[in-house]
């Protein structure tokens, strides 16, 4: 990766990040490991899967250079309701009230230290809460190309 960002810029996004003491740490490890390899335009990001992480968001992302919400991990532990388990997975719903204050709170920390934020997972495809994202201020998501055009149509709705 340090290599490479000679050639164009990179983008690093540490998953599972539960706080911004870990997240410094694992961006001074990439420095230690990367210290005999001249290297630019790297960008280090957070993936808020995590919900510790999430209340910490400001702080993160003063420390970040972008952030992206795992909408699947962060709503099974968000919830406490693991999604492939039959006996509870119908509790594995995104549209909960609780669930958008603290995707708001990501959007309102993203927009205070003007740091992109994006959504992937299952969440980012659905076109009946792509519109609610926009409301709140995620303005990116990461999605299957298959589902851009579905997704185009709700935001014109």
């Amino acid at each position: 990766l340090a290599k490479a960002s000679h050639t164009a810029p990179v983008n690093i996004m540490y998953p599972m990040v539960i706080d911004l003491h870990q997240f410094q740490e694992l961006k001074k490890k990439f420095e230690e490991v990367c210290s005999d390899i001249p290297h630019q335009n790297v960008r280090h990001g957070v993936m808020f899967e995590v919900p510790s992480a999430c209340y910490q968001a400001e702080e993160i992302f003063e420390a970040a250079d972008f952030g992206s919400i795992g909408s699947n991990d962060l709503i099974q532990y968000f919830s406490a309701v693991d999604r492939n388990n039959e006996l509870v997975a119908y509790d594995f719903n995104p549209d909960r009230d609780a669930f958008w204050r603290l995707l708001k709170s990501l959007a309102d920390a993203s927009r205070k230290t003007k740091k992109p934020l994006a959504v992937c997972g299952e969440m980012a495809g659905m076109p009946n809460l792509v519109a609610k994202l926009k409301e709140i201020g995620i303005n990116r998501v990461s999605v299957s190309p298959k589902l851009i055009s579905d997704l185009r149509r709700a935001l014109k709705k």
